[in-house]
């Protein structure tokens, strides 16, 4: 498989609207004169519009469902990133809701960009972060946490980002990206009650790409797929310390097989445990194929090791017979400062095993800093690049949340300064696309299904 980088370049084309704390609705939404609010902006913007938000706590939840296009995508972005953070409580299902109002056709062609989003206080949150049901959506260096606190009731969960619908409820969504985002504390309790139905990013779309997003602290799975899943990838992550395992791949429902997945480059690890669900014992894996799963997926170049199931090793559980995880790392991933609940700096320390040790297949051309991919003879393994120290001008999440929401405002606020806010085009966004060669085919919309 050929991955190819487009980056997709907004040069002033669409309108660019600003909200900030103060601002006021009925105002025009200018730089001079913000809107108060992102779902005003979210009901004014058309294809090709950028709405920059301000620093600042913004109550409520947002519902988008204008689409953008393939060439004029509708951006919404945290100037400071996580310096906007969107709160909504349990009365809400998301905090971000993408294209419900007519899942699959509105909301296309939407990135959400770089905000905090989470509860608005501890215990009281909805069940998702951003629930997305559009295609051809990017959601990229948003910091998603304390969501899905609330979820109590069996067959019923909720995410850090759950993407995708299908039928007969929509056309089958298609094509997003979920790319650099640090997602944690998913669940009750600040993600310590143990429920099977929570996951860090939930996909049930078709041709997802999954890369370079740090996962952690949730009471379910790291990453899971179901329903619709399959041609996804998943690649350059990392995975540690979710109750009900790292990664769960396969489908429950419908006719689709999960298949031609794309696992490669990921740490995953010190996942599971020894967990009960409904009184009796819960397998836990680093990675664990369940229900309906085909033999096509490629499984190379992770680092995993230190997972549980029932107390007991548990890196793999595979139902393919023969499948194996091909040139895998089992053991010794160092750190440049190793916390099992996310305080660390999980760049890669120089003589880790995982450096220049990963695969081109699946992997995305830039690190989580935006790093361009290799930095030595090959690819690294693990969200981030290895560079020596001091020669990188981004520091790692997870210090201390003040400390992220200062120390990492990068891409979007260096172009904003540079470019100030005038009427001068403006290069908003570098996305990153991943077009995958004809040697992987793509999977055709099958069939009837019930959610």
């Amino acid at each position: 498989m050929n991955i190819l980088l487009i980056l997709l370049l907004s040069t002033g084309a669409g309108r660019q609207f600003y909200v900030a704390p103060g601002g006021s609705n009925s105002a025009d939404g200018s730089a001079l004169h913000p809107w108060a609010t992102i779902q005003k902006a979210a009901n004014m913007v058309a294809p090709g519009d950028t709405v920059h938000v301000a620093p600042g706590i913004y109550t409520g939840n947002i519902t988008t469902s204008t689409a953008g296009t393939a060439s004029a995508p509708i951006t919404f972005i945290s100037d400071v990133k996580w310096g906007a953070s969107i709160r909504a409580d349990s009365t809400h299902r998301s905090v971000w809701e993408n294209g419900d109002a007519n899942p699959g056709v509105a909301g296309n062609y939407i990135n959400i960009i770089n905000f905090d989003i989470t509860g608005v206080a501890l215990g009281n949150s909805p069940r998702f972060g951003i629930f997305n049901e559009s295609s051809y959506c990017q959601f990229i260096g948003n910091n998603i946490h304390n969501v899905a606190e609330n979820t109590t009731t069996i067959g019923y969960g909720g995410a850090g980002i759950d993407s995708g619908c299908y039928p007969p409820w929509a056309p089958t969504t298609t094509g997003n990206i979920i790319f650099g985002n640090y997602i944690h504390n998913i669940g009750g309790n600040n993600g310590t009650v143990f429920w099977i139905y929570t996951t860090c990013i939930y996909v049930n779309d078709l041709n997802c790409i999954i890369s370079n997003n740090i996962v952690f602290d949730n009471n379910g799975f790291g990453v899971g797929t179901d329903h619709y899943s399959g041609y996804d990838t998943f690649s350059n992550n990392l995975i540690f310390n979710n109750m009900a395992g790292g990664v769960c791949l396969g489908n429950t429902s419908g006719p689709n097989t999960a298949d031609y997945m794309t696992i490669t480059n990921n740490i995953i690890i010190y996942n599971g445990g020894n967990q009960v669900w409904q009184g009796k014992p819960y397998p836990t894996y680093g990675i664990r194929e369940f229900r309906t799963i085909g033999p096509n997926s490629v499984y190379s170049n992770n680092c995993v090791y230190g997972n549980l199931n029932e107390g007991s090793p548990g890196d793999y559980d595979f139902l393919t017979p023969g499948r194996t995880d091909v040139n895998s790392i089992h053991s010794g991933a160092t750190f440049i400062n190793w916390e099992l609940h996310g305080t660390g700096d999980y760049h890669p320390a120089a003589g880790s095993p995982c450096i220049n040790a990963g695969t081109s297949q699946g992997a995305p051309p830039t690190d989580y800093d935006g790093v361009p991919r290799p930095q030595g003879t090959g690819l690294d393994i693990g969200p981030y690049e290895w560079v020596p120290l001091g020669s990188r001008g981004t520091p790692s999440p997870g210090r201390s949340a003040a400390a992220s929401q200062v120390d990492r405002s990068q891409h979007a606020s260096m172009l904003y300064a540079l470019l100030g806010v005038s009427g001068v085009a403006m290069v908003l966004l570098v996305a990153l696309v991943f077009v995958l060669s004809s040697a992987r085919p793509r999977r055709q919309k099958k069939g009837m299904e019930s959610r």
